[in-house]
């Protein structure tokens, strides 16, 4: 989408002027370029360009005032992820080291490593990266607030746009809850996408309310807002749980199996399995040295089990219940802000990565 191209220059410009500040201490100092570094590496700023494509759809108006609140939903959803790679385990984000990971790198640079025997940890460096990332990641948040304070609009506005942001990243904390107790815990198709619903729904349900917020809204249009915004992003999970086996998404093939994910692949395979097949797909859940041909034979048993075409059909029920909550939208709508989002939901369906 050239729009969405067109935006993400916009808001990487901003995020890069929102960090533009210095510290006299410097390991502080280094802290904060790690962020900014880690911000600023990626992402298609989905969040950010929804909350400022929802207040234009529905003014026909743009307003660079609220550009800079948007940057909350990105710096707030990177918080997210450094927690994220943490749980996983995950050593890289977008082809780079993990925020836990550079400074576990910095430490092994500047101090010699040590082991002990500690609850929880048994090198001095594991333990210095994981907390610093942990620190890292309740900066962003924090830092989320501050694109607020510096923004001009109303004081009311601001503290109506924060509620609105800290109500649904609660959702996404206990969306994640959920998603670490489904990796030990059976569940079912509903469940996944109730947890789905909350964790990946969160952010993205938060941005277009914000737009519509920001846009003086009725209660009623940013209800609509915000059923669109959960039935697309259930959509886009259950894609992205299809990319995950079929490209890899930035990641080897299979990570979120590999990570003991119960993806909706997953969900159904076992549910269809025979007893042999299902022991396979228990025994590779969680398996990181699962071989390219322990992949192979997952694959087949998402194949046979038509885990693939059920998952695909499930994306396409969503993006047409998403189709059906923007069609309510359109008389509220401009023309381009209704094809925008139009081509957004196609766009969740056909993404490549």
């Amino acid at each position: 989408m050239k729009e969405l191209a067109r935006y993400q220059k916009i808001i990487d410009k901003e995020l890069e002027q929102f960090f533009d500040f210095s510290l006299e201490e410097e390991f502080l100092q280094k802290s904060y370029g790690f962020l900014k570094e880690y911000v600023l590496r990626g992402g298609k700023r989905l969040r950010s360009i929804a909350c400022i494509k929802a207040y234009e759809a529905l003014t026909g108006q743009k307003n660079k005032e609220i550009i800079l609140p948007s940057l909350s939903l990105e710096l707030v959803h990177a918080s997210s992820l450094i927690h994220d790679d943490i749980m996983d385990e995950d050593e890289k984000r977008r082809d780079k080291a993990s925020t836990h990971k550079l400074f576990q790198n910095y430490y092994l640079k500047h101090f010699p490593e040590k082991e002990y025997q500690g609850k929880i940890f048994s090198l001095q460096s594991a333990k210095f990266g994981t907390s610093s990332g942990i620190l890292q990641g309740n900066i962003l948040f924090l830092l989320a607030s501050k694109a607020f304070h510096l923004s001009t609009l109303s004081e009311n506005i601001k503290m109506q746009a924060l509620l609105v942001l800290h109500r649904w990243y609660l959702e996404v904390n206990e969306g994640q809850q959920l998603d670490l107790l489904y990796e030990v815990e059976d569940v079912s198709e509903k469940e996944y996408i109730e947890m789905v619903a909350k964790k990946t729904g969160g952010l993205f349900i938060a941005s277009l309310e914000m737009g519509a917020l920001f846009a003086k809204a009725t209660e009623a249009k940013r209800k609509l807002f915000r059923e669109y915004g959960k039935n697309l992003a259930i959509a886009f999970q259950i894609s992205d749980d299809l990319l995950d086996i079929t490209e890899g998404k930035g990641h080897d093939i299979a990570s979120d199996i590999k990570q003991g994910k119960k993806t909706i692949l997953m969900i159904n395979a076992l549910k269809k399995a025979d007893e042999e097949e299902k022991e396979f797909l228990l025994y590779m859940l969680g398996n990181v040295n699962g071989t390219q041909k322990d992949i192979t034979t997952v694959i087949e048993i998402f194949q046979k089990t038509k885990a693939f075409h059920n998952a695909g059909a499930l994306a396409r029920f969503y993006v047409e219940k998403a189709k059906k909550n923007l069609r309510s939208l359109k008389r509220y709508m401009t023309t381009e802000g209704y094809r925008f989002f139009s081509e957004l939901t196609e766009y969740v369906i056909k993404r490549k990565k």
